[in-house]
């Protein structure tokens, strides 16, 4: 994570890593949440996982 120029004034810039870094701890955090709700509801897994899937390897297969 950077500044293009001076902090504040310019671009921001968050790495792959960064991000692959911050989705994984979001995943952690609500994985819980979806365990619960597969327990609860049966069908959350199949109705959201493809959807899930391809946002996930659309944020982390991009270049470096």
């Amino acid at each position: 994570m950077g500044w293009n120029g001076p902090p504040g004034r310019d671009g921001l810039w968050l790495s792959q890593g960064f991000i692959r870094e911050y989705w994984d701890y979001q995943a952690e955090k609500f994985a819980p949440i979806n365990r619960a709700h597969e327990r609860l509801a049966g069908t959350f897994s199949a109705a959201t996982a493809p959807a899930a899937d391809e946002r996930a390897q659309s944020v982390t297969s991009a270049g470096p």
